[in-house]
């Protein structure tokens, strides 16, 4: 099983982003969550 987190950068992704910040909590949880449980992360 593999998180795949893809253009998140901030060109792509800005706070005028509807709920930009709920996104990238999301984000961050999501890649805490595949570390804790040994998934393989990749972030491109």
């Amino acid at each position: 099983m593999v998180l795949l987190v893809v253009d998140t950068q901030k060109l792509i992704t800005t706070p005028d982003l509807y709920n930009f910040s709920a996104f990238e909590d999301a984000v961050k949880t999501l890649i805490a969550a595949a570390r804790e449980n040994d998934v393989e992360d990749r972030i491109v």
